[in-house]
């Protein structure tokens, strides 16, 4: 009998073989999950904790190639190393080679002269080679949508794992939510705004805060709540006051907590999109766009510091990186018209520029000074060339989360958020200016972590503990990154 609790997903398509490798793994006290798609296999395997593979590499999908090792490449890719034992009726061919040469697979086992004795030592021995595995988060969704305000107080709807369906609360208005001017708040301030702003949603024991409490003493093991504040500017643009708090910094002042350093809450940002876009099904390898600007008449950046440090965390992975240097508008459509790119990682300047009420990046004329190009124009380009292959835009520039600090409203027109808003799964932009070290930090652990197969709220939410763990003033940078999704991906 197995001495632990292990759980074995099981991913086979024939009825009687799922029955039979139920049978056998259950007698030997493990716990098993059966699947019959790739679809369903994908995401068990990267939102829950799975000790053992047992896959079918005959597993029938809509690919036009087997979905059993179709399965393995992705599993490669995402730096899964899951140990698998195939069981298949595919026992001579090629693909049962490579399977064992480039995944990690344990053993084999012929469906047409299939062990019943051998196979449970085999699922012993995969187990007991296995490499200790970093912890596998499970995220538990605790939705905050808020709504146009009624008087001094917004509505709320709030579906989390404590809720039994939908419910309108009440958020009173809290005052001097904005944080003001471009300078990084200090700790203390942080943990004030984050304390008024966590009062304000879940202070009454009666409604939200009751939602809260209860979801965070249901969580199980390895599981996590991830707060989803849903403000949807497109409807309603006069939410844009409330869309600019200092949601990041939202601290928990009994558990004495920010909750973005917490082991047990993440939060992103979610927006709706203008238009519904369909991802491209993806294969190995991703490819990373890491575009850089250094006009000559703007201040210098450690550009190349960060462009290794990226180098670096790819390294050896399922991943390809290019680098586009001195960037200008040409060259940053040739190389998005020309191939596939699934990560563009933005290094330069950026700003909200009030007079024509939108954000900007600015990258390079033909000159090598400064070409502003407006959020609204990159979407353009986006949604026109890549926008089903994109997932993550991550713009390492001041300012290209926010919109006019005086005029909440211009928050709509920020660069990350009008990204966002366009179609791009996930946009990572800066609140304030971020020191160059800090900067660096955030952007190898966050890579790091993504590339091993961390959700991107996981990897960020990791970041930003690298960075409060090393920051030597009494800074809160860690809170000036911002996460936009409008899904997960």
């Amino acid at each position: 009998m197995a001495m632990t609790r292990h759980t074995i997903l099981v991913a086979e398509d024939n009825e009687q073989w799922q029955e039979i490798l139920q049978e056998t793994l259950a007698e030997e006290g493990y716990e098993v999950r059966l699947v019959d798609t790739y679809a369903s296999a994908r995401n068990i395997l990267e939102t829950e904790e799975i000790d053992l593979l047992v896959l079918d590499l005959e597993l029938a999908g809509s690919s036009p190639v087997l979905d059993g090792p179709r399965l393995l490449s992705h599993l490669r890719r995402i730096g899964c190393e899951v140990p698998c034992i195939i069981v298949s009726g595919q026992g001579t061919i090629p693909l049962v080679r490579q399977a064992f040469t480039e995944f990690a697979v344990k053993d084999f086992f012929e469906k047409g002269a299939f062990d019943l004795q051998a196979f449970p030592r085999s699922v012993e021995l995969a187990l007991q080679s296995s490499p200790k595995r970093h912890r596998n988060v499970i995220l538990r969704d605790f939705d905050v949508t808020v709504g146009p305000p009624h008087g001094n107080a917004y509505p709320l709807i709030v579906r989390c794992p404590a809720g039994t369906g939908d419910r309108v609360l009440k958020l009173s208005t809290p005052s001097e939510m904005q944080i003001r001017g471009d300078v990084v708040p200090s700790y203390e301030q942080a943990r004030m705004l984050g304390g008024r702003l966590f009062d304000a949603l879940f202070r009454d024991e009666q409604s939200a805060g009751e939602f809260y409490h209860r979801s965070q003493e249901r969580l199980g093991e390895n599981q996590v709540l991830r707060i989803k504040v849903g403000v949807d500017l497109i409807a309603h643009p006069e939410l844009a006051p409330v869309a600019a708090w200092p949601w990041e910094y939202l601290y928990d002042s009994r558990r004495q907590e920010f909750l973005n350093l917490s082991a047990h809450s993440r939060l992103v940002r979610y927006v709706p999109v203008t238009e519904s876009y369909e991802l491209a099904d993806l294969e190995a390898p991703y490819h990373v766009l890491v575009v850089s600007a250094q006009p000559g008449d703007l201040p210098s950046l450690d550009v190349e510091k960060e462009k290794n440090l990226i180098g670096q965390a790819v390294q050896g992975q399922s991943l390809t990186v290019s680098f586009l240097d001195h960037a200008t508008r040409e060259r940053l459509y040739d190389e998005l018209h020309e191939r596939p790119v699934h990560v563009i990682h933005f290094i330069g300047h950026g700003i909200f520029d009030r007079e024509r009420q939108q954000g900007v990046l600015y990258i390079e004329d033909r000159n090598g000074r400064s070409d502003p190009v407006s959020g609204a124009r990159l979407a353009d380009l986006f949604v026109g060339e890549r926008i089903s292959d994109v997932r993550l835009i991550v713009l390492n520039a001041c300012q290209t989360a926010v919109g006019d600090e005086h005029c909440p409203e211009t928050l709509l027109h920020g660069i990350a958020v009008h990204l966002a808003m366009r179609g791009v799964p996930a946009v990572i932009g800066m609140r304030f200016p971020m020191s160059g070290r800090t900067a660096l930090e955030f952007a190898r652990q966050f890579y790091r972590d993504w590339i091993c197969g961390y959700p991107i709220c996981e990897a960020v939410s990791s970041a930003r503990k690298k960075v409060h763990f090393q920051e030597r003033a009494e800074g809160a940078e860690w809170g000036v990154p911002i996460l936009f999704q409008s899904r997960s991906v």
